[in-house]
């Protein structure tokens, strides 16, 4: 299945939910893989958009893709762009986008944005915490096992500059 294939899968999955009895429970969108054309994208907020409609919770997600996609394809999700550096904030917020990060360690929080809740208390949820769903909340990610190896090696290289 092509990457295009999937996303169009993934907005006739979430139509599906929209159009069943099932309970509407919010969605992370992607949690393997990216939209990756502006049509998939609008195929997604339109899917959003029917599930909201029939009572639907919030879709939020990341894009890495924010410099090729327009924010205002995504019509209602709560979408971050994930972003590698604090150097891009500027440009992302210029596109629409809230940005989201990892950051090594707790000291390295950039001004302006929270650490992911649910990183930090063991006893919150993505559906208790709720930050994700609001459209202007810039969050940090902690990061984690080989994640955390790659960005404290890169760290290093930096230093060495």
């Amino acid at each position: 299945m092509s990457p295009e294939e999937m996303v169009f899968f993934e907005a006739r999955e979430i139509i599906s939910c929209a159009l069943s009895r099932r309970e509407k429970l919010p969605i992370r969108l992607h949690t393997v893989g990216e939209t990756v054309t502006v049509a998939t994208t609008k195929a997604l907020a339109e899917a959003e958009r029917i599930y909201r409609e029939n009572g639907g919770g919030p879709l939020w997600g990341y894009t890495h893709r924010w410099r090729e996609i327009p924010r205002s394809a995504w019509g209602g999700i709560s979408i971050r762009a994930s972003i590698e550096s604090v150097d891009d904030i500027p440009c992302v917020e210029s596109r629409g986008y809230t940005p989201a990060l990892v950051i090594p360690n707790e000291e390295s929080l950039p001004k302006g944005f929270r650490i992911c809740p649910a990183q930090l208390k063991p006893e919150v949820t993505c559906t208790s915490c709720k930050l994700c769903w609001k459209e202007k909340a810039k969050i940090a990610f902690l990061a984690h096992g080989r994640q955390k190896r790659k960005l404290s090696e890169k760290l290093k290289g930096m230093k060495k500059k």
